[in-house]
């Protein structure tokens, strides 16, 4: 899936300190907008897959309350491991809409697929 671009919508659709989610098959896509400084990963815990919450400032794990840095995708808090970070997507902004290119697949770090 690298490499492939896939359209989300407008910058502008979604306002400062918000967030939006674009499902892509059977992954989904969190776009945040800092300070309208985009920012985009998969919605999933590292800890157990949880969807994301954002507040303007962090992103929360809805499952067990996990907090994540919204810059950077850090783990601060547990359950997370140390360490611990969500998975950014590249985000292709060209005017005001956005587009994305999935990461490739991984390990799933809570399955038995590690």
């Amino acid at each position: 899936m690298a490499g492939t671009k896939y359209p989300l919508g407008k910058l502008s659709e979604i306002p400062t300190g918000q967030f939006k989610k674009y499902p892509l098959g059977d992954r989904t896509v969190v776009v945040l907008n800092l300070d309208g400084q985009p920012k985009a990963y998969l919605d999933y815990c590292p800890h157990m897959g949880g969807q994301m919450r954002f507040d303007g400032k962090r992103l929360k794990c809805a499952l067990h309350g996990a907090l994540f840095d919204a810059e950077t995708g850090m783990g601060k808090s547990p359950p997370v491991e140390e360490g611990a970070k969500l998975t950014a997507v590249k985000l292709i902004i060209e005017g005001d809409e956005l587009s994305c290119e999935l990461p490739e697949r991984g390990p799933m770090v809570w399955s038995d697929e590690v």
